[in-house]
């Protein structure tokens, strides 16, 4: 049985192109040649080989003209990154086309719970984090997860959510009065491949807004007696 063909805009870690060759009959840009910037370009090619899919990088320009050029054969596209600020969502879930990340896919997915003192400029200092829990084998369920040891909240304090790794934290193409901040700061709110999960007493800045789109986690507070 023939594999899927899948377009691969960017060079990626050697670890991550072999899974690809192995899974797929993948079409690499080994020389990382700037043509994923184009996203007529992008379509062509797909239109090309016939793609079943695409795997994508922040930066390409997987815009909605890039979307709607594409064949008929493209079911999906994944882009190898936290963020989906380079994909059109809505021109995507108009032509059913499934959009998924794969942020850091060979490490384990973990999430903590991180406390946060709100300061100026949208900076606010970690001031207490949860032991990391690992979420792999919780996919596809509700869990409810009781922390470890307490973690005290004084009155003002943000509850906020850290991932060390990576997880699927999104709830993507909601009302535009829906939204997440990020923890990085101005100029880098496009740069959705960078860590961003911070030490207790770090006191990064939260700049990024990002709209219709929110976190799929919540915590439960628990008043002392």
């Amino acid at each position: 049985m023939a594999k899927p063909v899948l377009l691969v805009t960017r060079k990626l870690p050697p670890a991550i192109e072999a899974r690809a060759a192995r899974d797929y009959e993948a079409r690499l840009n080994p020389q990382d040649e700037p043509w994923y910037s184009n996203g007529a370009e992008i379509a062509r090619r797909a239109a090309e080989i016939g793609a079943a899919g695409i795997l994508c990088a922040a930066g390409d320009r997987v815009d909605a003209a890039c979307i709607s050029a594409l064949p008929a054969s493209v079911k999906a596209i994944a882009t190898f990154s936290v963020g989906f600020d380079h994909v059109d969502l809505a021109a995507a879930k108009a032509r059913a086309i499934a959009v998924t990340n794969t942020p850091e896919v060979l490490t384990e997915a973990t999430a903590q719970i991180a406390v946060l003192r709100m300061g100026n400029k949208l900076r606010a200092r970690v001031v207490a984090l949860s032991e990391p829990v690992k979420l792999t084998k919780y996919f596809g369920k509700t869990v409810e997860f009781p922390l470890e040891q307490t973690i005290p909240v004084k009155k003002g304090y943000i509850i906020a959510l850290s991932v060390p790794t990576w997880a699927p934290a999104l709830a993507v193409n909601q009302g535009g009065d829906t939204s997440w901040r990020a923890s990085r700061k101005k100029g880098t709110c496009d740069d959705t491949q960078a860590q961003t999960a911070y030490p207790e007493g770090a006191v990064p800045q939260f700049y990024c807004l990002y709209r219709t789109a929110r976190v799929m986690y919540s915590a439960r507070v628990i008043s002392t007696p």
